[in-house]
C-alpha cells in the first residue's frame, strides 16, 4: 500500500500508472498493485486548489464582488481560472475615495489591492490557503469651500479647506 503525500495548495486526485495494463486496486489515497516481473511507476496526480476571495465593499457599490486565486497560478475572475488578472474594477462610495482592499476592516491588515484596483506585491500566487474576505477601505473626500461675504471686489475673500461628508 502506498499513501499519497500531502502537498500545500493542492488536492490529491489519484495516481498515474505506467504501464497502464498493470493489475491495480485504488482505494481513496492508496494504491495496491501486482507488479509481477516488470517495473511499475506510480505518480501522484494533484490539482491546484482554487480559493474564493470575496470583496466586501463596506457600503460602496460597483466593482467586482469576488475573485479567485488558483494556487501557484494566479488571480482570476472565474473559478475555471482560464486566464489570470493583475487588476480588478473598484467600488465607489459617495463622498469617499477608494483606498484599496485589505485583510481587515477599516484599512487595517495587509493591503492586497491598491486604490487603482491593482494587485499589490502582497498578493502572490500562494497567498491564501482557504476562502477569504478582503475589505474595502475609503477616505473622506476633501472639498474646498470659498466663503464670499459679498464685499466689494477690492476686499479679500476667505478660503478654507475641510473634510465634509456628503450624504
Amino acid at each position: 500500500s502506498i499513501n499519497a503525500i500531502n502537498r500545500d495548495g493542492y488536492s490529491f486526485e489519484g495516481w498515474s500508472i505506467e504501464p497502464s495494463d498493470t493489475n491495480v486496486i485504488i482505494n481513496e489515497q492508496s494504491v495496491e498493485a501486482t507488479i509481477g516481473t516488470s517495473n511499475v511507476t506510480l505518480t501522484p496526480i494533484y490539482n491546484a486548489n482554487t480559493y474564493t476571495i470575496s470583496l466586501s465593499k463596506q457600503g460602496g457599490s460597483g466593482g467586482r464582488s469576488k475573485i479567485y486565486e488558483k494556487y501557484e497560478i494566479g488571480y482570476c475572475i472565474s473559478i475555471a481560472c482560464s486566464s489570470t488578472i493583475t487588476s480588478v474594477s473598484t467600488p465607489s462610495k459617495e463622498g469617499y475615495g477608494f483606498q484599496g482592499y485589505y485583510s481587515k476592516k477599516n484599512g487595517k491588515g495587509i493591503q492586497y489591492i491598491d486604490s487603482d484596483g491593482n494587485l499589490t506585491s502582497s498578493a502572490t500566487n500562494t497567498t491564501f490557503s482557504a476562502n477569504t474576505t478582503l475589505y474595502a477601505s475609503y477616505v473622506a473626500n476633501n472639498y474646498t469651500i470659498i466663503f464670499n461675504n459679498n464685499a466689494p471686489a477690492e476686499s479679500s475673500v476667505e478660503e478654507e479647506t475641510s473634510s465634509m461628508l456628503m450624504v
